[in-house]
Order: C-alpha cells, then sequence, then structure tokens
C-alpha cells in the first residue's frame, strides 16, 4: 500500500482515480511550497508505509506511476523525457521535454523525507519541486533509484 501527496492546489479525479487503480489508498494534496511541504513532512512522519510525491502539474504517465511503485526502495521520475526526434523539416536541435516528476519514498527512508521537506520550507523562498526534495534527500544519504522515461 501506499500514500499519495499531489504538490497541487487539488488533485484532480482522474488523477485520483489512476492511483487508486494503482494500488494508492489514499491521496491528498499539497501546496507546492512552505506549507506543502510541512504537508509533506507530516504525511511522512505518520504514513508508516511507502509515500507517493508527484508534481501536479503536469500528469505523470502512468507507465512511468506503475514503475515507480514496482521499485523497490526509495525511486524517483525527473519529469525528463527523451528529445522529440529531429525531422528533416526542422531545424531545432532537439532537446529534452519536461513532464511532471514523481518521488515514491521506502518507508526506511521516510524519516528522512520528513526532514528534508522541513529544512526545504524552512528556507528564504521554499522550493517548490519534487526535483528539491530529491536534491535533499541526497544530501542526506538517501540512495534513490532514477528512473527515465523510456
Amino acid at each position: 500500500m501506499t500514500v499519495a501527496l499531489v504538490l497541487a492546489d487539488e488533485a484532480d479525479a482522474g488523477l485520483r482515480g489512476q492511483l487508486a487503480a494503482l494500488g494508492v489508498h489514499q491521496v491528498g494534496a499539497a501546496e507546492r511550497t512552505g506549507p506543502g511541504l510541512l504537508t509533506v513532512a507530516a504525511a511522512a512522519r505518520a504514513a508508516g508505509e511507502r509515500v507517493l510525491v508527484c508534481d501536479g502539474d503536469d500528469a505523470v504517465p502512468e507507465e512511468i506511476l506503475v514503475r515507480l511503485l514496482r521499485a523497490g526502495g526509495t525511486a524517483a521520475f525527473t519529469g525528463l523525457r527523451a528529445p522529440a526526434p529531429r525531422t528533416a523539416l526542422s531545424c531545432e536541435t532537439p532537446a529534452a521535454r519536461s513532464g511532471g516528476g514523481a518521488l515514491v519514498v521506502d518507508t526506511p527512508d521516510l524519516d528522512a523525507l520528513a526532514g528534508a521537506a522541513e529544512s526545504l520550507a524552512a528556507a528564504p523562498v521554499a522550493p517548490a519541486a519534487v526535483g528539491a526534495l530529491l536534491g535533499e534527500l541526497t544530501r542526506r544519504g538517501v540512495i534513490i533509484q532514477v528512473l527515465d522515461a523510456g
């Protein structure tokens, strides 16, 4: 079982349904900045089971959510997708496209998640992305398996 927090004003019904179908039994929404990060910290301390944190701006593809939820340990998807292929009609250099980010934190790492979220929330300008949590968890020694979009 997993608890999920969506960093958005409100987790839309489609995402809630998608997460429920994947075995997530509780879905909540939290602001993207300071107060939301404190909500992440509180959830990490109270959950007693894995916690999924995802960006609510861009939907995380279902196949990525499945891979994250099946991954052992703490795992993340940073939201970067492979570059779009260059076509004969395009002169632009392909660039990595951004998508939603998500992080599944395994139970042994929940204290580190709570501390990381509290630390980020206390910053003068609290960062708002899953990437900031990843950086803080790494700084605290948490090993994170990073999944790519492929």
